[in-house]
């Protein structure tokens, strides 16, 4: 009898019902169980947490150690040979390789990438068996705010020596912007002029060159604009990061047809002039009523970013000058029935984390105060935190433009408010106000109006005919904020000088020719703050003889 091999017999018993599989299996010159990787998953037991759990890093950054699991099988033994699927939950950012496959000990690890933002989650999956996941905290590129620099006492009026008076030329001023517009080092003056009279036919916008003495001559070439509406919302930023300042100006005329307000313009310099780029920098494009605008580097990624009050949308830049709408940026916006729409906001960091926070205020009825994260996502902080406006505000008209500073240069950012007359004292006297709400470095804030900020009453016009401004900026030099209230008539102007400890002395100034809204401005660059002075049919320059 003729000797049977184990492999043929092997074959000769199973071909009943043999199948592929099966006769790959009694290949005597195969790898046997012990080397192969499982043919299917269902062998799968477990997936667990090697390490890698709860690190933190920069946002945008990769994790110092990798995020490992184990497989193992229903007997607790390690799993080789299992794809294991890597994914990003929450956070933004990336997981590299998408997919691991597990070593012979059921090891498979990946680089985290964590997106800009404080919470991220990662996801490690097999099938068969649940889920396990990763979280990992997310460190803001924001500074710390360097520490107030001492600084002498305080100075009185500043010796106004000059004016120059530019002309009767344009109706319907609405707003400026101090810019340097060739990049010349000479602060050049941009000038908005809207049709006031409904329905709005169009605007211009001129733009007034210095010559380096504080001489402003009008170009000869104007930029037009068919839809420049009556508008107060104006920021200067860099928004493509060429080293030139650009001018984001928000439109908030309502009139017939166009119920919505108009699309903002987004003016860049190019050239040695303006030209409106909104339609390809506005993510999307399209008509809004944006009342007051602010820009500041929200997520603390270089480049700025806007906020359009009004609407609320959170534009956040790209990089490259895009302005991509966010909104779900913003938590805890007040939004009940009845709620008013919000006229102003500021942006300051109110707590010294380094990242820029947000004041927002509707004249009639609310404010709010949101902390910032550190990534730009902005959420309301409690109530408690500021003063109540219906008492702050109790006696005058609508609250409105804002400023978040440190008037008393103890490092933390105080709140001011102007506030216009009541409408209802249209006709006879009317009186605005300012209110003070100092920061108490706790994250709480303090109605100080009457202790730090006496007034005898700012002459205004009433609000539904000239609006007021207001800016917080140091006007005399001695590096103390001071705060000036334009009341933009010939009613005149209020100067609070501060008196070198964040309370203020009023001196009422600019009746008559030099009256209008005040923008400050180094016009002849001897280094004094002087004032470019914009009213509603005439324009001033008048420089500080120190």
């Amino acid at each position: 009898m003729s000797r049977i091999s184990v492999t043929k017999l092997c074959v000769f018993a199973l071909s009943a019902v043999t199948t592929p599989l099966a006769l790959a299996g009694c290949s005597g010159d195969g790898p046997t169980d012990a080397d192969q990787p499982p043919t299917s998953e269902a062998r799968v037991g477990s997936l667990t947490v090697v390490s890698g759990q709860d690190q933190s890093a920069l946002g945008g950054e990769a994790l110092e150690d990798p995020i490992v699991v184990r497989v193992e099988d229903d007997a607790g033994q390690p799993l080789g040979g299992v794809a294991v699927e890597w994914s990003v939950e929450q956070g933004g950012g990336t997981v590299e390789p998408p997919t691991s496959i597990t070593d012979v000990q059921g090891i498979a690890e990946a680089t985290w990438i964590l997106g800009m933002a404080v919470e991220n989650v990662a996801r490690a999956t097999i099938s068969a068996v649940s889920p396990v996941e990763f979280r990992a905290t997310g460190i803001s590129h924001c500074e710390p705010p360097a520490e107030p620099v001492p600084v002498g006492g305080a100075a009185g009026l500043p010796n106004y020596t000059e004016s120059t008076f530019l002309g009767e030329v344009w109706s319907g001023n609405t707003n400026a912007a101090v810019v340097d517009i060739e990049g010349d080092g000479d602060q050049d003056v941009v000038v908005f002029a809207g049709d006031n009279a409904p329905p709005v036919g169009g605007g211009s916008v001129f733009i007034l060159r210095n010559d380096g003495t504080g001489t402003l001559t009008k170009d000869s070439t104007e930029v037009a604009y068919e839809t420049v509406a009556v508008g107060r919302a104006l920021t200067t930023l860099d928004v493509n990061l060429d080293g030139l300042l650009d001018v984001f100006y928000g439109q908030s005329r309502e009139e017939e047809g166009f119920s919505n307000g108009f699309p903002n313009l987004v003016l860049v310099q190019e050239g040695g002039t303006l030209v409106d780029r909104a339609s390809m920098l506005l993510d999307p494009y399209v008509e809004e009523f944006t009342h007051a605008v602010a820009s500041t580097d929200i997520d603390c990624d270089g480049d700025p970013d806007v906020f359009e009050v009004s609407e609320g949308n959170v534009r956040v830049n790209d990089g490259s000058g895009v302005l991509t709408m966010e909104n779900d940026r913003l938590v805890g916006r007040p939004s009940e029935p009845g709620v008013g729409t919000p006229t102003w906001g500021a942006f300051c960091d109110y707590d010294r984390d380094g990242d820029a926070d947000l004041f927002e205020l509707e004249g009639d009825g609310w404010a709010v105060l949101y902390d910032n994260d550190g990534f730009g996502f902005l959420e309301a902080a409690p109530a408690s935190s500021i003063p109540d406006p219906a008492v702050s505000f109790a006696g005058v008209g609508a609250a409105d433009e804002t400023w978040c500073k440190d008037v008393d240069r103890d490092g933390w950012p105080d709140i001011v408010v102007a506030a216009g007359p009541d409408e209802a004292e249209a006709g006879g006297p009317a009186h605005g106000r300012v209110i003070l709400w100092h920061n108490n470095g706790d994250g709480t804030f303090s109605d100080e109006t009457e202790s730090r900020l006496p007034q005898s009453g700012l002459a205004s016009a009433p609000y539904a005919t000239t609006p007021y401004r207001m800016l917080v900026e140091d006007v005399n030099d001695d590096r103390w904020l001071d705060i000036v209230y334009s009341a933009g008539d010939t009613r005149g102007s209020t100067i609070f000088l501060n008196a070198g400890d964040g309370s203020f002395v009023e001196h009422s100034i600019g009746q008559g020719e030099l009256s209008g809204w005040y923008f400050p401005m180094d016009a002849d660059g001897d280094g004094m703050t002087d004032l470019f002075i914009l009213g509603a049919e005439r324009l001033s320059v008048v420089l500080n003889g120190g």
